[in-house]
C-alpha cells in the first residue's frame, strides 16, 4: 500500500519535470520501471524525482510541430496522459478511448456508465466524472477495468489530483468533493461555492473557479481549508498553472485572466486584441507556452508564459474542448468531429 501511495503522490498526468522551475540534464519517461515509478531522472537535478510542482504542471519537455488527427468516440471532451497513453472521455457513447501517445494507435476502448466528461490520473488509475450521474468512476489504467464508483455532488464538471486527493467540482451542487485517492472515501464536501467549474493544483493549493462570480476559491491541498478568493474574471471555465501564475478562461467574455499563484494578484487580462479568440474554454501548459482552446473559433492560441505574448494561433478542428500534454506534443479533443488532434 505504501508503494501505491508513493506512486500516486509521484506520478500524475504527465508527471514529469517542469522546465520552467526545475533544471535537469536528461529526463526519460518510462511506462514501467522496477519500483513502479514512471519517471526516471538521469544526471544532476535541483530536485530529484517527482514533486508537487511536477504534479501541478503535468509537464515534460518542449512541444514539437508534428501534427495528426486520430479518430476516437462520439463527443470527446476530457483527456489525460498516463505516461504512455492518452485517455479520452467520449461523452455521448459512454466510452474511454486509449491511444498510444507515440503512434496514435488505439490500444483500448472501454465502456463506463453514464456520460464520461472530465478525467484525471493518479499514477495508477484514471478517475472519470459521470456528469449526468453525479458520480466518479475509478478505472484501472492497466486494463480499463472500473474498480470503483464514488458518489459526488450534482453535475460533476472537472477533476484534479494533488498527489493525495482527487478534487471534483460539482457545478450544480455548488460544492467540491475532496476524495482520498487511496481509500476512495469522500473526506470532505466543501460547500458554499457558486457554480464551481475549473480545478487546478499549483503545488500547494487547489484552485476552483466560481463560474457564477468573478472569483476563484483557493484551498490548501493538505486539509481543504480556504486560503483566499482572488478575482479571476467572470465565467471562469478552465484554469491552469504555469509554474508561477494561474490562467483562467473567461469563456463568455472572450478573455483569459492571469494572476499570481502566490497571492492572487492580477497580472494581465488577455483579450481578443492579444490573440484570444471566440469562447476560450480549455487550457494546457507545455512547460514554456500556455495553450488556450477557442471553442467557437476552432483554434488554439499559444501564449508564451514568461511574457504573455502570442506565439501563434492554429486552427485545429471543430470545437476544441479538452487538452493535455504528453511531454512532446499537445493533444486536443475535437468534440464535434469525434477526433483528437496531436500538435
Amino acid at each position: 500500500m505504501k508503494t501505491k501511495r508513493f506512486l500516486r503522490s509521484a506520478a500524475v498526468g504527465a508527471c514529469v519535470i517542469a522546465a520552467a522551475i526545475i533544471v535537469v540534464s536528461s529526463v526519460q519517461l518510462a511506462a514501467q520501471v522496477p519500483n513502479g515509478h514512471p519517471l526516471i531522472v538521469r544526471g544532476p537535478a535541483l530536485i530529484e524525482g517527482a514533486n508537487p510542482k511536477q504534479i501541478a504542471l503535468l509537464r515534460a519537455w518542449a512541444v514539437s510541430d508534428f501534427g495528426a488527427n486520430f479518430q476516437v468516440g462520439t463527443a470527446p471532451g476530457g483527456i489525460a496522459f498516463d505516461g504512455e497513453n492518452m485517455w479520452i472521455a467520449n461523452f455521448t457513447d459512454g466510452t474511454l478511448s486509449v491511444l498510444n501517445a507515440a503512434t496514435g494507435k488505439v490500444v483500448g476502448t472501454y465502456s463506463v456508465t453514464g456520460t464520461p466528461d472530465a478525467i484525471a490520473y493518479d499514477g495508477e488509475q484514471m478517475w472519470v466524472t459521470d456528469r449526468g450521474g453525479s458520480q466518479v468512476h475509478v478505472v484501472r489504467a492497466t486494463d480499463g477495468t472500473t474498480v470503483d464508483t464514488i458518489s459526488v455532488g450534482t453535475l460533476p464538471a472537472r477533476i484534479a489530483f494533488d498527489g493525495h486527493h482527487m478534487w471534483v467540482s460539482n457545478n450544480s451542487g455548488n460544492s467540491v468533493s475532496f476524495i482520498n485517492a487511496n481509500t476512495h472515501v469522500v473526506d470532505t464536501t466543501i460547500v458554499g461555492l457558486s457554480l464551481p467549474f475549473g480545478v487546478a493544483f499549483d503545488g500547494t493549493n487547489m484552485w476552483v473557479t466560481n463560474r457564477a462570480l468573478t472569483t476563484a476559491s483557493v484551498f490548501r491541498a493538505s486539509d481543504a481549508v480556504l486560503q483566499m478568493t482572488p478575482t479571476v474574471g467572470g465565467d471562469g471555465v478552465a484554469i491552469a498553472f504555469d509554474g508561477a501564475k494561474m490562467w483562467v478562461t473567461n469563456t463568455n467574455a472572450d478573455t483569459v485572466t492571469v494572476v499570481r499563484a502566490g497571492d492572487g494578484t492580477h497580472v494581465k487580462t488577455l483579450t481578443v486584441s492579444d490573440g484570444v479568440k471566440d469562447k476560450p474554454s480549455s487550457l494546457a501548459f507545455d512547460g514554456v507556452n500556455m495553450w488556450v482552446g477557442n471553442e467557437d473559433h476552432d483554434s488554439v492560441s499559444v501564449f508564451r508564459a514568461s511574457d504573455l505574448s502570442l506565439v501563434k494561433s492554429v486552427g485545429v478542428g471543430d470545437r476544441p474542448l479538452g487538452m493535455a500534454f504528453d511531454g512532446a506534443n499537445m493533444w486536443i479533443t475535437l468534440n464535434n468531429e469525434g477526433y483528437v488532434a496531436k500538435r
